[in-house]
């Protein structure tokens, strides 16, 4: 006889979660870091046929940046923004998808990190039924509960969800968008390659500060003016070192041949 569980393991894929969203007949109440546009496309489609949506994001471009989300379906998000009730919560870092009656949770991939996998060996979510479902709805919409776990005497601290209002929403998400298209996201797979170099190697900026003197000079200009009358071709500038001055502070000189030695040893110039 199966065992009747609160929750159950599953492989959330980019696919079962279009199929989750897609089986919603009364509402589907969402919460990811970013979005990608046929998640949005597919939720204004249920509200075609009525189906109530709340929709939590997270505002902040790093969502997009590191690959949770596409910049597009933000400004389709932006485009819809009463039709989908949209809210937002900083942060935010697993998905809950709540369809009808039914809950899946889940990890999304940050895509600017890793690739999709194409084959999950261990479970990267569960599914849950009502009662699941309907105490991380009141905990997503702001309510306190408490939850009573026998034999565990450490306290975790409980995680309210803050509640924003729609105008400050609005101008986060507008302000964000903005953003990504002054300084738009680079490209995945160029990012991927960029955090497997940088484990390897490290972006140097050498600055010296103090040590390289030049043959400065001091005008004459205010000691010529006391004369009536000067001469056309009286020098306006003295300088205080000559070439020969400089080539003989033999200190500095080694100094900078030694910060050139150990940057040519350890450094690859103009990478």
């Amino acid at each position: 006889m199966e065992e009747k569980a609160a929750v159950q393991f599953v492989k959330a894929t980019k696919e079962s979660v279009l199929a989750f969203l897609k089986e919603a007949r009364k509402r589907v109440v969402i919460a990811k870091a970013g979005y990608f546009v046929d998640e949005i496309e597919t939720l204004l489609e249920l509200r075609k046929k009525d189906v109530r949506c709340d929709l939590y994001v997270d505002t902040d471009e790093n969502s997009v940046r590191y690959g949770f989300g596409e910049q597009t379906a933000l400004e389709r998000i932006n485009q819809n923004f009463e039709l989908l009730n949209v809210r937002s919560a900083n942060y935010i870092r697993m998905a809950i998808i709540i369809v009808d009656e039914t809950v899946m949770v889940y990890s999304p991939v940050a895509l600017s990190w890793e690739e999709v996998p194409e084959q999950i060996d261990f479970p990267n979510g569960f599914i849950g039924g009502s009662d699941v479902a309907n105490s991380l709805l009141r905990q997503i919409e702001g309510e306190p509960i408490e939850l009573n776990i026998e034999g565990m005497n450490i306290a975790i601290q409980t995680c309210p969800v803050i509640q924003k209002a729609p105008e400050e929403i609005k101008r986060e998400i507008e302000t964000t968008i903005s953003v990504l298209k002054e300084n738009p996201p680079v490209d995945l797979a160029e990012l991927r390659k960029t955090t497997f170099y940088r484990h390897k190697y490290k972006l140097l900026k050498m600055t010296l500060h103090g040590v390289r003197i030049k043959n400065k000079s001091i005008s004459l200009r205010p000691f010529n003016n006391m004369f009536a009358k000067t001469n056309l071709r009286l020098k306006s500038s003295w300088n205080v070192l000559t070439r020969e001055d400089v080539e003989k502070l033999v200190a500095i000189n080694l100094f900078l041949e030694v910060v050139e030695s150990i940057a040519g040893e350890y450094t690859l110039a103009g990478c």
